[in-house]
């Protein structure tokens, strides 16, 4: 249904229910007054669209559903059905903080932003989103809120403008600085010793400057050959200097979300990734499908075993715990961390 006929039709019953209103003696009575704007806000729009009634349900026991019909103006970036159906039956605790994080106060039309990546926005949760604007083709953009696409912008309505997302639910920004989501993993120990060590936890934290974090799983550290990484003693002994190269060679400046990466490579074969450290080699990040590797990786010079002929490689993929979760887009004040299953070496 057109935004024009749902406003048609949304008078036709308006009127037809003034008209139906009489006192017991037969007389008319005021009916309720409303802005005349009212039943065009977001969540009339929201609610007589079925691709939305997930997403609907969850505004009304989150109570945003008073939110979206009052006068604002709010950019909502809302979630169609298969994206709210990762929440599977039962809608989480949470539902407040997660429905929130995706409102902002005021009205920002997304086509007239800039063409720029990661553009900064105060969400009702007091968090941030993050929104990109890419061109597509010579007339037209292509948009990403937290490195998740947009999949339609801008649904005009009379309180602000809709943005949907399809299939995915975009992470949210949760955390102070990168070093308070390291300290907080279970996976990251090696990893936030290493930190301690070096001194460079204090650069993690400092909300001032913007980062990516590739960041290598316990995992990665206990497979590694390298005696130095592969035990916490082993940390407690390496050289610091030697620790703070292997660290910055995992830091990139200014923050990536992982879908950012796949765009920028396209259809080339790599993508080069530039970390902090001075004077390395670049990281490639690729993407695979033959055997035995399938699917996107970062990989160093180092990373490739030149003893054998073809050399072979020994990239890092993104860290998966448990199948189908895979650890990327951990969203920080100051950046975003991308836990990865190998160690990168320049």
């Amino acid at each position: 249904m057109s935004y024009r006929s749902l406003r048609y039709l949304l008078g036709v019953l308006l009127a037809a229910t003034m008209g139906a209103c009489h006192k017991d003696n037969g007389g008319p009575v005021t009916p309720p007054q409303y802005d005349k704007n009212y039943y065009g806000r977001q969540a009339f729009v929201i609610a007589l669209n079925d691709t939305y009634q997930n997403y609907d349900s969850a505004l009304k026991k989150g109570r945003y559903i008073d939110t979206l019909a009052s006068p604002g103006p709010y950019t909502t970036f809302l979630l169609d059905n298969n994206a709210v159906g990762a929440w599977g039956y039962q809608l989480p605790d949470n539902i407040n903080f997660l429905l929130s994080s995706l409102i902002l106060a005021g009205d920002h039309p997304l086509k007239g932003l800039p063409y720029s990546r990661n553009q900064r926005f105060a969400t009702l949760a007091g968090n941030h989103v993050y929104v990109s604007k890419y061109p597509a083709g010579t007339d037209s953009a292509t948009y990403m809120v937290n490195g998740t696409p947009v999949f339609a912008a801008d649904i005009p309505s009379t309180n602000g403008h809709i943005n949907v997302v399809h299939q995915n639910y975009p992470n949210l920004e949760r955390y102070s600085s990168i070093l308070a989501y390291v300290q907080g993993s279970k996976d990251l120990t090696f990893l936030a010793l290493a930190l301690k060590r070096t001194g460079m936890d204090k650069m993690l934290a400092d909300t001032t400057m913007t980062w990516t974090l590739l960041a290598p799983a316990d995992a990665a550290f206990k497979k590694s050959t390298d005696s130095d990484f592969n035990s916490y003693d082993g940390l407690l002994q390496a050289d610091t200097a030697k620790l703070a190269r292997m660290l910055r060679y995992h830091i990139l400046s200014d923050r990536t979300f992982y879908n950012e990466f796949i765009q920028q490579l396209g259809q080339a074969d790599s993508l080069t990734v530039t970390p902090i450290l001075s004077n390395a080699a670049p990281i490639k990040f690729f993407t695979a499908s033959s055997w035995p590797l399938y699917g996107n990786y970062f990989i160093g010079p180092g990373n490739w075993d030149q003893s054998t002929s073809p050399p072979t490689a020994h990239p890092a993929a993104i860290y998966s715990p448990v199948y189908m979760t895979n650890l990327w887009d951990n969203i920080a004040v100051n950046g975003v961390v991308h836990e990865i299953d190998n160690i990168l070496l320049p």
